[in-house]
């Protein structure tokens, strides 16, 4: 499948050198999501390649590829595959470049088209450091024990160390956060967030789907402002927007019904900036 860039950018009449981003059959990944947001924010025409994950279904072409670039030197005897994987160029040629790790192919998308589109890494280094500050407190507000919990108390305790990470993302926004605009560095949008805009989403579907929680209410109930004004542009923003089309709520539950074992919904108040549950 070839996905066009979508970027501001449009257009750049320029010739492309073959580009191809690796992504598990049904495009549900949300560490490919990363690099397709940063390919199609910048206008970069590139093909998505589908593979098969799961370990009795990996293809010889899959395992080989992942253990030429894994550290692991015995991820091909393993049969270790992941995704997101990059290619630029044609194989076999001097300039052939492939890449595993979506954080790894994010820094590579910028040097490689740094000047392509709109700027994902600021050449300020107050303002990229200001960047980077953010995603470190981004991190603790990862949605994924919260929906994979496997117990009430379980998932109880992981809301409020949602809800922890909330605060700080929030105050980082307030500390470091750039005016004009609803993003980290206020109008521009960012690698920050298009390392959390697939686990922005996937919060606001999945937590509000197999737990009851709404994360925009709730910041608003937790007096996070800021917090809840990047949360709602980061959703809306048309990168992302894009690079979620299709996406099925129920997906993760059909292939994995082992990480559901617990289906309770959350009952809870915000008393006094505290979750109470009830």
């Amino acid at each position: 499948m070839t996905v066009d860039g979508a970027g501001e950018s449009g257009s750049t009449g320029q010739t492309w050198k073959r580009i191809v981003l690796w992504n598990k059959v049904g495009s549900d990944c949300p560490f490919v999501q990363r690099d397709k947001i940063a390919l199609v924010e910048k206008g970069i025409p590139f093909e998505e390649k589908q593979v098969e994950l799961a370990a009795d279904k990996r293809s010889a072409e899959f395992l080989d590829m992942y253990a030429s670039m894994a550290l692991d030197p015995k991820a091909r005897k393993k049969e270790m595959g992941k995704v997101p994987i990059l290619e630029h160029g044609e194989p076999g040629s001097p300039d052939y470049v492939k890449l595993i790790e979506s954080n790894v192919i994010m820094e590579y998308i910028e040097d490689a088209w740094g000047d392509v589109g709109p700027r994902l890494r600021p050449r300020d280094p107050k303002a990229a450091a200001a960047m980077r500050m953010f995603s470190e407190a981004f991190s603790s507000m990862m949605p994924m024990k919260l929906i994979f919990g496997k117990s009430v108390e379980d998932l109880q305790g992981s809301l409020r160390a949602y809800v922890e990470g909330m605060r700080m993302a929030d105050r980082c926004l307030q500390l470091y956060g750039l005016e004009g605009g609803p993003f980290v560095l206020g109008a521009d949008f960012s690698q920050a967030e298009c390392m959390a805009a697939p686990f922005v989403m996937r919060a606001d579907v999945h937590l509000q789907e197999f737990r009851g929680v709404d994360p925009k209410k709730l910041a608003v109930d937790l007096g996070c402002h800021r917090l809840h004004t990047w949360f709602c542009a980061v959703l809306n923003h048309p990168s992302v927007v894009k690079t979620s089309e299709g996406f099925d709520p129920q997906g993760i539950k059909k292939v994995h019904p082992e990480w559901f074992s617990c289906d309770a919904h959350l009952t809870y108040k915000v008393v006094d900036g505290e979750v109470v549950f009830e």
